[in-house]
């Protein structure tokens, strides 16, 4: 132990640390115990994220407004009535998920869009959009701060959602619309500088691997048929901001 710890810790603390280095077990209630942790007390209101909690006996532990987000649990974990979990963030991880989970984690990472779309394609084909990727999916989307990083994951989503999941995206999808739009037009001051905002969005959806992408693309075809119709352009009608917010909001009818 260095001269520097020998100075701030006494010397049970050090025994502790010496204890667990020496210590060949991964379980966490093991840890605790060498480390001289209290259970009942040492864990409240706690940033606790990605615990590996793997066969550990968490009988007695006080996890009280703790954050245990993407802690992986297995069939051996013991959790019971006398573990504290008021207020706390749980979203366990199952161990047979880690290897997924750890592939959104890693697209979570990236900030390449060209990059995050390889990685999604690679994890869906691997393990095809089942109701745990799809919530993923959403999750991220509607977490995403730019429409280009909302895209990347809305477009890679299956056409069946359920009617929570489809008013998320389209709260989320406008207001990134309308970010980019607004900024687009603070550059020039003018108007028409958005709709050249416009078309590598519906490029976007047009060429969506999801169903979820040219769904909304073909609410978009519809707004634009009604507006040439309308203006009797026959199909020349420009496209402009407003339609792709009408495509958003003719999700929730159809």
């Amino acid at each position: 132990m260095s001269k520097l710890f020998d100075d701030i810790l006494t010397s049970e603390e050090l025994a502790s640390m010496d204890a667990v280095h020496a210590s060949n077990s991964t379980r966490f209630d093991t840890l605790v115990h060498l480390a001289g942790l209290d259970p009942s007390e040492d864990f409240r209101f706690s940033q606790l994220q990605r615990l590996d909690l793997r066969g550990a006996d968490l009988r007695g532990f006080d996890f009280t407004s703790s954050d245990l987000r993407q802690s992986v649990i297995d069939p051996l974990t013991i959790i019971d009535n006398s573990t504290l979990l008021e207020g706390a963030q749980v979203d366990w991880i199952e161990a047979e998920a880690l290897p997924i989970v750890r592939k959104m984690q890693e697209i979570e990472a990236t900030s390449s869009s060209e990059k995050r779309l390889v990685l999604l394609h690679t994890m869906i084909s691997m393990h095809g959009r089942t109701d745990h990727v799809v919530t993923y999916l959403v999750r991220a989307a509607i977490a995403a701060k730019q429409i280009e990083t909302f895209l990347d994951f809305a477009t890679n989503l299956p056409t069946q959602l359920s009617s929570e999941q489809i008013e998320q995206l389209i709260a989320h999808g406008m207001k990134l619309l309308d970010k980019k739009f607004k900024k687009a037009q603070s550059r020039t001051r003018r108007d028409r500088t958005a709709v050249f905002a416009v078309e590598p969005i519906a490029k976007r959806l047009q060429e969506s691997p999801g169903g979820f992408g040219t769904r909304l693309f073909g609410q978009l075809a519809k707004v634009m048929n009604t507006k040439a119709e309308t203006i009797h352009l026959s199909g020349t009608a420009t496209l402009e901001p407003q339609d792709l917010r009408n495509a958003f909001l003719r999700l929730r009818s159809n």
